[in-house]
């Protein structure tokens, strides 16, 4: 303000400065204040470390289609070496390829934090690339580029990215909903389901059976790796002449703040919906919107408009072809790349279709790459068959001692190669046996490991930078899968947590039930059958949930406490979980685990605990008694219907998922351990051919063949004792 007069300056600054306070609340109306740990952005739980004289590591942090942020800062936790020189070490930071600071290295303080704002305009719509990267010094001649001096840590755990958050200013479609609830920033992690009291899963024409499990696995599906919690419940109507309360989604307490979802008959729903949207609805009908919540006062804080799905027909069939309608929306949104699809025996899949595209890698040090591979936990070959991989790739000139490829699968090494062309090479269909045996049930990782080194010169500076290193690998490049039968050894939970399996088979849609003896536990049991859809990558659409312990048979999950469940589901265990229930699970562990007695007489053994199963929740699975075909019988059960809940929901994360094995395990929430036995003989499920179903019997009982060679040995022995009787008798015949 040159030419203002003095006198008016003042006042003019006092006004714009008022402007400005009143209008930034308005800016900010609608954004929320968040923040997120950046180790919940990578599967590194601990610190990560920068090595050599130049390395960077890369954080990918996803933001929902349907969200939108402003004001991001990040904070950073840094530890490095003090061995460093100053004037020339430096800490970059970019994101999404814009450099937002360098932070020189000062030796006198290794630790460091550093904060820094991430301009507004940067922030994009899915993945977001965050690069921490590092240049490192510690001499100025005869430096080794990888000395044990160059490092830098940065703490994950104790870095945060906080951020205001707010929905976008946009009208919802279906295709809305992989961004609602994105596994990122600004999804949805819970969803409320709605159905009306009259609703029952018990009648003939009763469309809740199967609609509710086809809609958690659709939403579950589009939340692709991540959990989802889901609730339900009946809705309050209370309001139902309320359009105000229907917009705000008030007609349930907990609907204002989480994703919800209205399910039921156009007649179910009229006690909710309004008169115009009622006239919409005319067959199978979806509808997607935002809740349009009342404005903030001084007694009502804002709130986010929170989505809302309705999934309604004028049928019964109607309904469920509308929650159908919704689950065809999951295409697209789940990984792998084969999405519903498992690797086949005898099949031969280029690393195109596995979603890994010709990859280019630049620069000394190690370098990664890596190649899902899902296979079906109904997947059985014998011990010696060999997947095939056909590998294409090249490195380039200029490479030094220690260059090197590593092949690793599922962290063990199963093939190594030395890079020792002076000029570089090229491969194409370089084969490289994998032993099928340590293909697991789940998402298997093939990984390629280069070490590339520069050539070394005598002089002042034996080693060149390293910069024009290379390697390549093209999305050409396949695997040819083995010979397998789709058999399975069952009850096995690492196979069910990783593959879904026996509930949702590659091999066909086969009907399944989730049993809840109380509605209480509705919400748990569609969580679960979310969270087995993801692990399958597809839906299981013959899946049914039911209220109540009907037409046995068939493979079923039963959620229950244990004072619900009927005794004859143990008729065939020998150590019933009813009984079980006054175990120290982790006593009884130690015991199973030393073998000082037997699970039929631990009833016995005088440790007792009278208090039930405390806190602790327990996961079984068994043969299904009294079934002439083989199917299997999971049971998750707890003291409480709410106990039961909230250990069922942190079951669901991966901290505890990963860990299931065994067909017996207990736990008590997060940051706890998960115990793990087994207690029940294996049995066979699968293909009826006799000839597998006997190489599966050798390979799963080892003491088979000890006996067969026993026997076989018995038996050379009396021919050769026959043999040497007659040979002695035709010498005294002559």
């Amino acid at each position: 303000m040159p030419n203002t007069p003095p006198t008016l300056r003042r006042p003019l600054v006092g006004v714009l400065i008022l402007l400005a306070l009143l209008i930034s609340p308005l800016a900010d109306a609608g954004f929320v204040d968040k923040s997120s740990r950046l180790s919940e952005f990578t599967p590194h739980s601990g610190p990560i470390r920068l090595h050599g004289v130049a390395e960077n590591f890369d954080l990918y942090i996803p933001l929902a289609d349907t969200s939108e942020i402003k004001d991001g800062w990040l904070d950073l936790s840094l530890s490095r070496s003090i061995a460093l020189q100053a004037e020339r070490s430096s800490f970059r930071i970019m994101f999404n390829e814009t450099t937002l600071a360098q932070i020189p290295f000062n030796p006198d303080q290794p630790m460091a934090h550093a904060r820094l704002r991430i301009p507004d305009a940067l922030w994009r719509k899915g993945f977001n690339k965050l690069t921490l990267s590092v240049i490192q010094h510690y001499v100025y001649r005869y430096e080794d580029p990888n000395a044990p001096e160059l490092w830098t840590e940065i703490d994950l755990y104790n870095s945060s990215l906080s951020y205001k958050l707010a929905a976008a200013d946009q009208g919802l479609r279906l295709q809305d909903l992989g961004g609602i609830f994105s596994p990122g920033i600004g999804g949805q992690a819970t969803v409320l389901m709605l159905s009306s009291a009259a609703a029952d899963f018990s009648s003939a024409d009763a469309h809740l059976p199967t609609s509710l499990p086809l809609l958690a696995q659709a939403l579950a599906l589009h939340r692709n790796y991540a959990p989802l919690n889901i609730q339900h419940a009946a809705w309050q109507a209370n309001t139902a002449d309320d359009r105000t309360a229907f917009e705000a989604g008030a007609y349930h307490a907990e609907a204002a703040d989480t994703a919800h979802l209205l399910i039921g008959t156009r007649a179910e729903l009229s006690s909710v919906l309004p008169n115009g949207l009622l006239e919409r609805i005319q067959g199978p009908f979806l509808q997607l919107a935002y809740t349009k919540p009342p404005k903030a006062s001084a007694e009502q804080p804002q709130q986010v408009p929170a989505a809302r799905l309705i999934v309604s027909g004028n049928t019964p069939e109607e309904v469920i072809q509308a929650a159908q309608m919704l689950l065809d929306t999951t295409e697209g949104h789940s990984t792998p790349a084969l999405p519903g699809h498992f690797l086949q025996p005898q099949g031969r899949y280029s690393f195109a279709e596995l979603g890994r595209n010709t990859v280019t890698l630049g620069g000394a040090g190690n370098k990664r790459v890596g190649v899902k591979l899902p296979i079906s936990g109904e997947f059985h070959t014998h011990e010696s068959a060999q997947a095939e991989l056909l590998l294409d790739f090249a490195y380039g000139a200029g490479v030094g001692m220690g260059s090197v490829m590593s092949v690793f699968l599922n962290g063990e090494f199963v093939h190594g190669l030395k890079l020792g062309q002076e000029h570089g090479a090229a491969f194409r269909n370089y084969r490289i046996e994998l032993p099928a045996r340590k293909l697991l049930p789940g998402i298997n990782t093939l990984d390629f490991d280069f070490t590339m080194r520069p050539e070394t010169f005598p002089g002042e500076y034996p080693t060149m930078p390293g910069s024009h290193l290379l390697v390549q690998i093209l999305d050409s490049s396949s695997i040819r899968m083995p010979k397998a039968s789709p058999l399975a050894v069952l009850p096995d939970l690492a196979s069910f947590s990783a593959t879904g399996f026996p509930y949702i088979a590659q091999s066909n849609h086969a009907a399944a039930r989730l049993v809840v003896t109380d509605q209480a536990l509705m919400g748990a049991a569609l969580s679960l059958s979310g969270k087995l859809a993801q692990q399958a990558q597809r839906a299981n659409t013959e899946l049914r949930v039911l209220d109540q312990l009907a037409n046995p048979g068939g493979n079923m999950i039963l959620l229950s406490t244990p004072a619900a469940m009927p005794e004859e589901l143990f008729s065939e265990w020998s150590a019933a979980l009813q009984r079980s229930k006054r175990w120290s699970l982790r006593a009884l562990n130690q015991i199973r685990t030393e073998g000082l007695l037997s699970l039929a007489n631990a009833s016995e053994s005088g440790i007792i605990h009278e208090q039930g199963l405390d806190k602790q929740a327990v996961m079984l699975a068994m043969r299904y008694p009294g079934q002439m075909d083989t199917h299997t019988l999971t049971i998750l059960s707890a003291d409480s219907h709410a106990l039961l809940t909230q250990r069922v929901q942190s079951l669901l994360q991966p901290q505890l998922w990963n860990q299931l094995h065994g067909d017996l395990v207990s736990w008590e929430g997060l940051g706890k351990p998960l115990l793990g036995m087994r207690v029940n003989n294996f049995y066979e499920v699968g293909e009826q051919a006799r000839w597998d179903r006997i190489m599966l019997s050798l390979s799963n009982n080892p003491w088979y063949w000890i006996l067969a060679l026993l026997l076989s040995a018995v038996l050379m022995a009396l021919l050769a004792r026959r043999y040497l009787r007659r040979h002695e008798a035709a010498k005294l015949a002559e």
